[in-house]
């Protein structure tokens, strides 16, 4: 991106208390349907827009000009909550992020759709490696994989001695069943394991304080809560994903996180580690340095 802090528009799809918007730059405006129209003093921080689409230059016809984007960055996802339209309508680079594309109905299919009628200049893959030849196959150009874009990373004090527990902060319901036979397989085994909802802020101080985070990916996706764990200072165990899904890649398995592969082996892991906390405290520092040598939003600034 022009500069080391251009003027940015970024259009964010959820609950900013759920995924909070990422920080890619100090001139930054962040619109969407779950963000509250603010100001600070002259300067416009964020812009409540409709759930649905709606005519991005229409809204920011009032924008300062010394706000005035240097380039727009689009949250995509299954939804369809923040559908933007008339981006033809700026000159300079837009650039689509592609987040949620594995669940809900038709996501593939609505995303292309979508990028049919709005054209970007760069498609950057946040979750989901292994669908980013559908992109390219689709005659998208300048499609790319950024893992942790979107993850504000928020660390936590150290701790003494963690607690003997497992967590898993996050949803378990409807839509995530297998997730939910893990969680009870784990409550049936009879293991300290504690299941909630927090706002990321706060769940980095669980995970620091936790033995052991769970994450259970939900079909395949290299998710945010490993970048999240890591970066908390927590250790990550997570189900073995695909080759295709980038996490042997970016982490080696026994050193920056560990990992299962059925039921049977994740009870195996979470009572080895619970047992010998010396090995998940060293698992627990290789990956939050590893995070902040190659995933800090910082370094992903530098890459954009």
């Amino acid at each position: 991106m022009a500069g080391h802090n251009p003027r940015v528009v970024y259009c964010h799809h959820t609950e900013p208390g759920y995924i909070p918007p990422p920080r890619v730059s100090e001139n930054m405006v962040v619109v969407g349907p779950f963000m509250k129209t603010r100001r600070d003093g002259d300067r416009v921080m964020s812009i409540a827009t409709p759930k649905g689409r709606y005519d991005l230059s229409a809204l920011l016809k009032d924008l300062p000009s010394n706000q005035a984007p240097d380039v727009i960055l689009v949250s995509i996802d299954a939804t369809a909550l923040n559908g933007r339209v008339n981006l033809a309508a700026f000159d300079c680079p837009k650039v689509a992020l592609l987040a949620d594309t594995h669940h809900l109905t038709s996501p593939l299919q609505s995303a292309l759709s979508y990028l049919d009628d709005e054209a970007f200049d760069f498609h950057i893959a946040l979750y989901n490696l292994r669908h980013a030849h559908w992109f390219a196959s689709h005659g998208l150009k300048e499609v790319h994989w950024l893992p942790s874009m979107n993850v504000v990373g928020h660390k936590a004090s150290p701790v003494k001695e963690t607690i003997r527990e497992i967590i898993f902060i996050g949803q378990s319901g409807v839509y995530h069943p297998r997730r939910r036979r893990l969680l009870d397989a784990i409550e049936a085994r009879a293991l300290p394991l504690r299941q909630f909802q927090v706002p990321a802020e706060r769940a980095a101080r669980h995970y620091r304080a936790a033995r052991i985070s769970l994450n259970c990916s939900l079909n395949g996706d290299l998710n945010m809560r490993i970048f999240e764990i890591m970066a908390a200072g927590g250790m990550v165990l997570t189900d073995r994903l695909a080759p295709q899904s980038g996490l042997s890649h970016l982490f080696r398995e026994g050193e920056h996180l560990a990992a299962y592969g059925s039921i049977g082996e994740l009870l195996e892991k979470i009572e080895h580690y619970l047992d010998h906390p010396e090995e998940a405290a060293r698992i627990a520092a290789a990956g939050e340095a590893h995070y902040g040598e190659h995933f800090a939003p910082g370094r992903v600034a530098e890459c954009l």
